[in-house]
């Protein structure tokens, strides 16, 4: 019998995800790593999305909002979550965005990075408690 189960020292160090158009909607798969271990340090996430800025955020607020509704959904389909790099923060996901290139006017391709952190993991797979 072949065991199927993951351990957090096989992931990789780094993930990168470099399809702007999508990339925040494949963050979900994140739930099935194994969230059990301490991974020091752990998996950095790269994440490339087209994003455009709007009446209260930078592009770079809009991209990182985009990630924490792919990982993390919040107020359903139809509204979108605002403001929530902090919330990722205290998750320990050490959040960072950047600008890449300029894709269109007013549409940015930016960079979030993050770290899967252990805690975030285990939100993604409903622990809720500390």
């Amino acid at each position: 019998s072949s065991d199927t189960t993951i351990n957090a020292s096989k992931l990789p160090h780094h993930l990168l995800l470099n399809f702007p158009l999508d990339s925040p909607s494949f963050l979900n798969a994140l739930r099935w790593w194994p969230s059990g271990e301490v991974m020091d340090p752990p998996p950095r996430i790269h994440v490339y999305t087209f994003a455009r800025g709007d009446e209260d955020r930078t592009e770079a607020e809009v991209a990182i909002d985009m990630v924490a509704d792919g990982l993390l959904p919040e107020g359903g389909y139809s509204i979108a979550s605002k403001f929530r790099g902090d919330y990722l923060n205290e998750l320990g996901c050490n959040v960072e965005a950047r600008e890449i290139r300029d894709a269109a006017p007013g549409k940015l391709v930016i960079c979030v990075s993050f770290s899967a952190s252990r805690t975030l993991l285990r939100r993604m797979q409903g622990d809720f408690f500390d």
